[in-house]
């Protein structure tokens, strides 16, 4: 089998995104009481998913970047741009499960058409986050490497588990319809239970191997292509 990321044709767009994102949010139970809301729960979810693909990095960032775009916040039917304050208690307060299940959605409903996905799975340390304990935060991501349309996300409780949570991600990742998936991982990923989970369902796999690494060749019928850092391939 042979896979190209750079001769891929299909590209989600922009436009088709932001559409189908700000319709999904409607289906976010909104946790605050009914007296006192000034701002419907999905604008405000809104501003700040379009802050933070515009590359804003915090909540502060993401207020004044609604202050300086009235045009943007009347396209979101928000009355004013909501203060910093505002917008920290609905990130805060939203339905982190709910918020997930909505963006996940909208990703797998970008790219389901496609006849072969290949979907990268790797952890980031979130530059500029903190955590109640003051750390900063650590989430794995699953992307389309085609398009870089991101298809979910989840917090790794702490070191030494993002393998535990990129495997989770793995095995969820769309158990109906689409059938053709090769899932990427850096040499952290190169792990027998993961790879036979991900075989397992069907899917196909492609994973670093570093040299020290060659029990997980031996056992899984993976062929390396050179001493040092071999390629890992299984057909599911």
């Amino acid at each position: 089998m042979k896979i190209s990321v750079k001769d891929k044709t299909p590209r989600a767009k922009l436009e088709e995104m932001v559409e189908e994102t700000l319709k999904a949010l409607e289906e976010v139970p909104d946790f605050r009481g009914r007296k006192g809301r000034q701002f419907e729960l999905k604008a405000v979810l809104a501003l700040v998913i379009l802050g933070l693909g515009a590359g804003k990095k915090s909540l502060a960032e993401i207020a004044r970047f609604g202050k300086r775009r009235v045009g943007l916040i009347r396209a979101l039917g928000l009355p004013r741009a909501p203060s910093h304050p505002t917008i920290w208690r609905v990130v805060t307060g939203v339905d982190r499960e709910a918020m997930r299940a909505v963006l996940k959605r909208v990703g797998e409903a970008m790219v389901r058409a496609w006849q072969t996905l290949v979907v990268g799975i790797d952890g980031k340390q979130m530059r500029g986050s903190r955590q109640g304990n003051g750390k900063e935060a650590h989430v794995v991501m699953a992307w389309e490497h085609g398009s870089g349309v991101v298809l979910d996300s989840l917090m790794s409780p702490g070191p030494g588990t993002e393998l535990a949570t990129g495997r989770t991600m793995a095995e969820e990742l769309f158990t109906e319809g689409t059938e053709n998936i090769v899932v990427t991982g850096d040499a952290l990923y190169a792990n027998q239970g993961l790879a036979k989970a991900i075989v397992g369902a069907g899917q196909d796999y492609v994973f670093k191997v570093k040299k020290t690494s060659r029990s997980f060749s031996r056992t899984s019928g993976c062929v390396s292509k050179d001493e040092g850092l071999p390629a890992c391939v299984e057909r599911g």
